[in-house]
């Protein structure tokens, strides 16, 4: 999607499967790993590029926004910024509301990310 429209990824990831990958390492160790701190890196890429549309992956049944807003309070306050203008396929597409992620900050226009959760 992000290839076909022009938009500019926020991410350092590809794809949110590095994120989908430590949720499973903590519910199987109990634990993230300290040296890979997936969940940081994802939530603060996101909150540095403010990106004007949110596109969520709501079929897999995991709650990626959840585990970010719940490690992360710059994420949950950036996060609040957000509301659903549509859904199709599963995919819900939430556009920023106001200027920026944090008020105190100016948005980086032309910016726009994909990121899954229901």
């Amino acid at each position: 999607m992000v290839n076909n429209t022009g938009v500019v990824w926020t991410s350092r990831f590809d794809s949110m499967w590095a994120l989908r990958g430590e949720m499973w390492r903590v519910q199987e160790d109990g634990k993230a790993p300290k040296e890979w701190p997936i969940r940081q890196w994802v939530a603060r890429d996101f909150v540095k590029g403010c990106p004007d549309i949110a596109v969520v992956d709501a079929r897999g049944g995991i709650n990626f926004v959840s585990y970010l807003i719940a490690s992360d309070t710059d994420f949950a306050k950036a996060w609040r910024h957000y509301r659903q203008i549509a859904m199709f396929d599963g995919l819900r597409v939430l556009k920023r509301q106001g200027d920026s992620c944090d008020d105190s900050k100016k948005p980086s226009r032309v910016v726009s990310a994909a990121m899954p959760s229901p």
